[in-house]
């Protein structure tokens, strides 16, 4: 695989609540891209879950990337796949991102602090979801 640069631009787009595209700009996030793009071998296609910006709750579906603008739940795949993987990553001061489903012998997971990213990881033989 031959290197090449990161690929993103510290701009994002996302649509808000009534479907208009906006656009956001975010240090922080641009570096956990570009981190997580290095941390996997980089390359045009280094993403393959999609990622997902939201202020709202949300439930996951597969493999993902959920970046938490705002207090809310997310919701782990409650049928997943061996393997699946999900990073959550928290951008903002005050209130609580609340991961749920089963993970590591509970029911949630609650990320408190501004820019905790953590990582939840499906066991099949164990039917949990771990965090790694």
């Amino acid at each position: 695989m031959t290197a090449t640069s990161f690929p993103f631009e510290p701009r994002y787009q996302f649509y808000d609540e009534q479907g208009n595209v906006k656009v956001w700009t975010n240090p922080i996030l641009h570096r956990f891209l570009h981190d997580l793009w290095s941390k996997t071998g980089g390359g045009s296609n280094f993403v393959k879950p999609p990622i997902t910006i939201t202020p709202g709750d949300v439930t996951t579906t597969k493999d993902q990337v959920i970046i938490a603008t705002a207090e809310l739940t997310v919701a782990l795949n409650a049928t997943p796949k061996d393997g699946e993987k999900v990073i959550v990553k928290r951008t903002f001061h005050g209130g609580v991102v609340t991961v749920s489903g089963a993970i590591d012998g509970g029911t949630f997971f609650k990320m408190l602090l501004k820019n905790d990213s953590y990582t939840f990881c499906y066991s099949l033989a164990q039917a949990e979801w771990y965090i790694t």
